[in-house]
């Protein structure tokens, strides 16, 4: 496995800073231009979990008055990216992407990939969760960019040595594999990945931008940390949580 240490962009910047920042990059830059031609690779939103841990579905807990869903479409178009498949998503269909089920349901991640692999219409795909949502995009574009020199079937990013499976880019030609991963084994990624060979992009990122916020007490926790700031406007936790 090789590795490959990037410059750290946002280890020591304010959530607003960033925010701002990010803002200023978007805005100079022409869309679809920040890391390929948005014609080869597609992107996949693992939106299917069961929450249970947060108590409801996370797709639509919010952020600055967007949804986490919401925010991780808004990445992909950033990154000049058109084909978003939304796997496994059961909150309401407001969205102009395609919603796309499991084929074999209560399989975890690697079934909501096998299904959405051969809904692609790209010979790659970045893969995200949606429960992290404060992810910078340029993270997603150098991963992308690392991929794209890489032969590995799968490249995941990997952050104080800690690897996230769910934050890759996959080809998608990968999807038999899954099927018999998850249909004769236990459908364990890890244990797919290291069947099928992986690479990881080291970020240097601050580790709270790749938080995953999958219960009440972390979502509020990052509101306290990060969010502190004009409040009402950057955050609202809800109260239903």
């Amino acid at each position: 496995m090789r590795y490959v240490r990037h410059p750290n962009r946002y280890a020591d910047i304010s959530v607003c800073d960033f925010i701002i920042n990010m803002k200023k990059k978007i805005n100079t830059c022409q869309k679809g231009k920040l890391i390929m031609r948005k014609k080869e690779i597609s992107m996949i939103i693992l939106a299917g979990g069961a929450s249970s841990r947060m108590g409801r579905d996370k797709s639509d807990l919010t952020i600055d008055g967007k949804t986490f869903l919401e925010m991780q479409i808004e990445k992909g178009e950033k990154l000049g990216i058109s084909d978003i498949l939304l796997s496994g998503y059961h909150g309401e269909n407001k969205y102009k992407y395609p919603i796309i089920p499991d084929r074999f349901p209560g399989k975890g991640p690697l079934g909501g990939l096998e299904a959405c692999f051969r809904k692609a219409k790209n010979p790659y795909c970045l893969v995200l969760g949606v429960d992290v949502p404060l992810v910078p995009a340029e993270e997603l574009a150098a991963l992308i960019r690392q991929s794209l020199h890489s032969d590995a079937k799968a490249v995941i990013l990997s952050h104080g040595g800690h690897e996230e499976p769910l934050m890759g880019v996959y080809c998608t030609d990968l999807a038999d594999a899954m099927l018999e991963e998850i249909t004769e084994r236990k459908g364990a990624v890890f244990a797919f990945l290291r069947k099928n060979g992986y690479e990881c992009y080291e970020s240097q990122a601050a580790a709270w931008y790749f938080s995953n916020i999958n219960d009440s007490e972390t979502y509020k926790e990052i509101a306290r940390n990060h969010f502190r700031f004009n409040w009402k406007t950057v955050m609202r936790v809800d109260r239903n949580v």
